[in-house]
């Protein structure tokens, strides 16, 4: 191998942070296909992949270090301004992405899987019985074959029922844009009363359950935090 293909390797091994692509190193045609499958599928899905990533960390941030700190810092009214920004934040993301694409929260994506989840199973599923690269995309791939298959079992079982189980848990789990933008199932344009309905909702379960969930760990982390900024 030349330099840039031991580099290529190296840097191979030190994402995969698995002993068995060690084996990998004697299979050269192993690694090629792995960096075609890569380039293809970043090509394919980077702006949603960038967009999950960049998403899923902000609200992290929101919800957890400043959310906290600011109620440990100003109490109930550090709440309710919390509150407050969280309802125009989401709103402004509605607002802005009501014509724009959404594919970046992810779970707009499993309309389009429902009526092919069987032949998803079965190729995921038939992994294993591949050589030593499909098996590693098998263990790679189970923490989101879970979630996936998890989430379209639940709406193909209960068609009637999915929004309603979506309303409840999407909140919780994401924040009322993600609730709001999924029960949209799509469709782009201007708002209608509904769409304001399903948010108005999603707020008042997403924000309660954040607000409880917050509330206790402040008071967990509170003697600490009141030890760290004594003077």
């Amino acid at each position: 191998m030349d330099n840039i293909d031991t580099l290529l390797l190296f840097t191979i091994l030190f994402l995969s942070n698995g002993a068995f692509i060690i084996f990998l190193i004697f299979r050269e045609e192993y690694i090629k296909k792995f960096l075609i499958n890569i380039t293809t599928f970043w090509e394919k899905w980077w702006r949603a992949l960038v967009g999950m990533g960049a998403y899923r960390i902000f609200n992290w941030i929101y919800d957890n270090p400043i959310w906290i700190s600011v109620q440990l810092t100003w109490g109930e009214t550090g709440v309710k301004a919390m509150i407050i920004l969280s309802i125009l934040l989401n709103a402004t993301f509605i607002i802005f992405f009501r014509e724009r694409n959404t594919e970046f929260i992810g779970w707009t994506l499993l309309d389009r899987l429902v009526d092919k989840q069987v032949d998803l199973r079965k190729k995921y599923f038939g992994l294993l019985n591949g050589g030593l690269w499909n098996k590693c995309k098998f263990i790679w791939g189970i923490p989101i074959a879970i979630a996936v298959f998890s989430a379209l079992w639940i709406l193909h079982r209960f068609p009637k029922h999915s929004d309603a189980i979506a309303q409840i848990f999407l909140p919780i789990i994401e924040d009322p844009f993600v609730a709001t933008e999924y029960l949209r199932h799509g469709r782009k344009g201007r708002l209608r009363s509904k769409d304001w309905l399903v948010f108005s909702i999603s707020c008042v379960i997403g924000l309660s359950y954040w607000t409880v969930r917050n509330t206790v760990l402040s008071e967990i982390i509170r003697p600490v935090f009141e030890l760290a900024t004594a003077p």
